[in-house]
């Protein structure tokens, strides 16, 4: 009896070390797995923030190639499209009471019902042209060229 005690208690005393090894093996590959979730995610964000600049830098290499082809003359603000950044060539009102190219305006209303400049819900996707500030836009170019 003795000894059929004393191996039994040596089997439970192996069987606890190892539940604390599967425990603690455990614990390191939750740690691993989720170093390697920030890993992911920090590449993720800088990627996505490496597009970003990509982005804007187009879009200033965009506005310095219209600031030349206008002969170096400023451009009005309220001649640029919000979204784009570039002097818009068909100008339209959204529900919003801003103005906007409207190609860059369709593509917008098609990923969001939003507005680009408020944020706010826009009542309706419709687009209104603009005939006044593309008139404007015509004359200036005019006097510019």
């Amino acid at each position: 009896r003795f000894v059929l005690r004393s191996a039994t208690e040596g089997e439970r005393e192996r069987e606890r070390e190892l539940r604390e090894r599967e425990e603690k093996l455990a614990k390191r590959m939750e740690e691993v797995e989720d170093r390697m979730r920030r890993a992911e995610e920090a590449e993720k964000a800088s990627k996505a923030a490496s597009q970003h600049e990509l982005e804007e830098a187009r879009a200033e290499a965009r506005r310095q190639a219209q600031r030349e082809a206008y002969g170096g003359a400023s451009i009005p603000n309220e001649f640029l499209c919000p979204i784009t950044m570039e002097v818009m060539l068909d100008p339209v009102i959204a529900m919003d009471g801003h103005t906007y190219e409207r190609s860059a305006m369709e593509s917008w209303l098609s990923r969001s019902q939003k507005s680009p400049k408020t944020n706010c819900l826009l009542p309706s996707k419709m687009l209104v042209p603009n005939q006044a500030m593309k008139s404007m836009i015509i004359e200036w170019k005019e006097r510019v060229l």
